[in-house]
């Protein structure tokens, strides 16, 4: 298991590089909102991996896993992916959040933590915070998940086709 989690943590900050390179070279809004994505999985792969080595969570690591992974884990990709299809619904969207962003990071850095709850002391799992409720960031990961996975393929935001004909 340890030999996938540092496979895991190589390929993740590889492909962050080779994205934020191509950031860099031809500057675009899903290329950030793809590198922002890819390095909140890359910090989030490597706290995990990091808690594993150590024997379990520490409160500033899993607090770091928890934003980085399980909160926003798909957001920025799948806003990313919006962007290709329809930049303007992707900033919209960027903007709408960016609130929402900030009270996921308060809610992270503030919540209670039990390491109790944990079935083993480095179970990437959000059991440690308090159960689902408005002060829970739990509760607050569902929407950043859906809001990811719904723009992953851009739908429902996309644009109406002006061709006037099927698919390609």
């Amino acid at each position: 298991m340890l030999l996938l989690s540092l496979l895991a943590v190589a390929l993740s900050w590889a492909l962050f590089a080779l994205t934020f390179g191509r950031y860099q070279r031809r500057p675009s809004l899903h290329n950030a909102l793809y590198s922002l994505g890819l390095l909140f999985f890359a910090v989030a792969v490597s706290a995990e991996l990091l808690a594993r080595l150590l024997g379990g969570w520490g409160p500033l690591l899993y607090r770091l896993w928890y934003f980085t992974g399980a909160m926003h884990g798909v957001t920025f990709l799948g806003l990313g992916s919006l962007a290709l299809l329809n930049p303007k619904a992707a900033r919209a969207f960027l903007l709408a959040l960016g609130p929402f962003f900030l009270w996921g990071l308060y809610l992270v850095a503030s919540a209670p933590l039990d390491f109790a709850r944990l079935p083993e002391p480095y179970t990437p799992s959000g059991a440690a915070f308090p159960p689902p409720g408005l002060l829970s960031p739990r509760l607050w990961t569902i929407p950043f998940n859906l809001l990811g996975t719904a723009s992953w393929p851009g739908w429902p935001f996309t644009p109406p086709s002006s061709s006037g004909g099927g698919t390609p």
